[in-house]
């Protein structure tokens, strides 16, 4: 009998150590409440983290430290007081931060879940970790991308930069490539299926439309919906508008 649950108890171990820490990787994503504004309109972004591939709920965040770069000065500004790290400890000093505004964008903002016992946050579901509001100053195309600031805590064993720590401690990646944003600033553009600019929706455009067809980065100008996909119902408002524009 013993000699079964001695087998027992390793078969166990075997499978938690199998489960429990592969291949962590913390995802970044933001959205916007409105991609389109004019002079003088405000809109809130949301910046969400998310442990991919956590299999227990000690993976979830413990802390971040992230920039939030703008792809073009003058267009958008962030609006003073409006950053909010929802859910987190908040407290201060060199425990958390909500960083410095520039007109490039915001830089080192910080903090930690440090009074959270569950250990699971962004396991199950990702968790937005800053929100902000931008300020419409001027016309133009405007972008932003998330990135990992380069703070000493937020390095992984390997020296490479997350942005993130684990509860768990362990090594994990980040992925940013779904926290890029573009908010476009004034009018819209009368005819945006005329790709080529000659006035004109035809064939070219829907070669070059159908060359650039699925997810996309930024710019994407074939993505006329803005959801960040090309897809059937982009090509549903190319062919609405064909001919001259």
């Amino acid at each position: 009998m013993n000699k079964w649950i001695v087998q027992l108890g390793m078969c166990v171990l075997v499978l938690l150590s199998s489960v429990t820490y592969a291949n962590l990787s913390v995802d970044v994503t933001a959205v916007a409440d409105s991609a389109q504004l004019e002079i003088g309109e405000t809109t809130t972004v949301h910046v969400y983290a998310s442990v991919s591939e956590g299999t227990v709920g000690i993976d979830g965040l413990f802390s971040f430290c992230l920039n939030i770069n703008f792809g073009v000065e003058g267009v958008l500004e962030i609006v003073d007081g409006s950053i909010v790290h929802p859910g987190a400890a908040n407290l201060g000093g060199n425990m958390s931060s909500l960083g410095s505004i520039s007109p490039s964008g915001l830089a080192s903002s910080y903090d930690l879940f440090f009074f959270d016992q569950t250990h699971s946050i962004g396991v199950d579901t990702p968790h937005e970790v800053l929100t902000f509001s931008v300020h419409a100053i001027a016309d133009g195309d405007f972008n932003l991308q998330v990135s990992a600031d380069d703070a000493d805590e937020n390095q992984i064993s390997d020296g490479t930069v997350t942005g993130f720590v684990l509860f768990s401690g362990e090594d994990h990646s980040g992925d940013y490539s779904g926290s890029s944003l573009e908010i476009q600033v004034g009018s819209v553009s009368p005819c945006p299926a005329d790709l080529n600019g000659n006035d004109e929706v035809d064939i070219d455009d829907l070669l070059s439309f159908i060359g650039a067809w699925g997810p996309c980065g930024t710019p994407c100008p074939e993505d006329f919906d803005g959801n960040g996909e090309i897809g059937i119902d982009d090509l549903l408002i190319l062919i609405s508008a064909w001919g001259p524009c």
